[in-house]
């Protein structure tokens, strides 16, 4: 058997292999004197799926930034949903103006899972010329992150995991982000005009599902993501505004990047006090 010495070792190359290159690591400590229960969270990292770095993880030409790890089969669009998207996500309106309600603080815009599931995320359009980029980072139901980075011991996600490195690809493409348990809530990061062309630039500005840790300073500007239950189609709807509300440069019509998220049990995530789609036809 290893000695924990040893092992600190192994975890630490483990890390340091699946990160982004040029994120200031802190190695996870394991010392002779410390057990791995006890292993230290004090860094927040930005990793590509399992098995997958910058190096393998995408299609050629790489400029383009197709991840391999995609669905072999694309999700088709009913004539319901393209109805849906077009009406709530409008290029020419603002939501403020369209639908003000669905910026409600108490409008629920994470995902709470019910029933043990499978989760996939389908990329829907985008509205913007920023190649931005998606993400996600988890975490028990009613303990969100409070900081943006520092690790789970300083409040923050210990792990925040690339969807579209970059948010520019075919409507229907669609991704399994895995199986998870009850009790468990997803988040959503848009980093803005994250993808390089090689890479994703972690320095670029971020914006998330919670709304505490966008970065404007007025209470009211700090919503960045827009989710809606559509019950026909048993999925949730989500749209992003992907500049700073508060600087001006926001149009706020939250159609930078549309996407959704489904699951393969139907009713495995909560929609309570998520708002329902607009399905007028006036």
């Amino acid at each position: 058997m290893k000695n924990l010495s040893t092992l600190g070792l192994i975890v630490w190359m483990a890390v340091s292999t699946s990160c982004q290159k040029g994120e200031v690591l802190n190695p996870i400590k394991l010392t002779d004197q410390t057990s791995i229960s006890t292993v230290v969270h004090d860094s927040t990292y930005y990793v590509y799926p399992d098995g997958y770095t910058a190096t393998n993880a995408f299609m050629a030409p790489i400029t383009l930034g197709v991840p391999v790890y995609l669905e072999a089969k694309n999700d088709l669009f009913s004539s319901f949903l393209r109805f849906v998207i077009n009406l709530n996500f409008a290029s020419t309106n603002s939501i403020l103006d369209s639908h003000p309600q669905y910026l409600s603080p108490e409008n629920v815009n994470t995902i709470n899972i019910a029933v043990k599931s499978e989760l996939y995320v389908t990329f829907v359009s985008q509205g913007a010329s920023n190649k931005n980029t998606l993400a996600y980072y988890t975490y028990q139901t009613g303990k969100p992150p409070v900081s943006t980075s520092g690790g789970s011991d300083n409040g923050a996600m210990d792990k925040i995991t690339y969807i579209f490195p970059n948010a520019s690809l075919t409507p229907g493409n669609k991704i399994k982000l895995g199986i998870f348990s009850p009790g468990t809530s997803v988040s959503f990061v848009l980093i803005s005009n994250g993808w390089t062309g090689n890479d994703v630039n972690i320095t670029n500005e971020k914006f998330y599902s919670q709304d505490k840790l966008n970065p404007e300073t007025t209470t009211s500007l700090k919503r960045h993501s827009v989710m809606l239950y559509d019950d026909i189609d048993q999925l949730f709807l989500i749209g992003f505004e992907d500049r700073n509300r508060q600087t001006g440069s926001s149009d706020n019509d939250f159609n930078d990047l549309v996407f959704y998220v489904s699951s393969n049990v139907k009713n495995s995530i909560s929609n309570l006090n998520v708002v329902p789609v607009d399905n007028s036809r006036n």
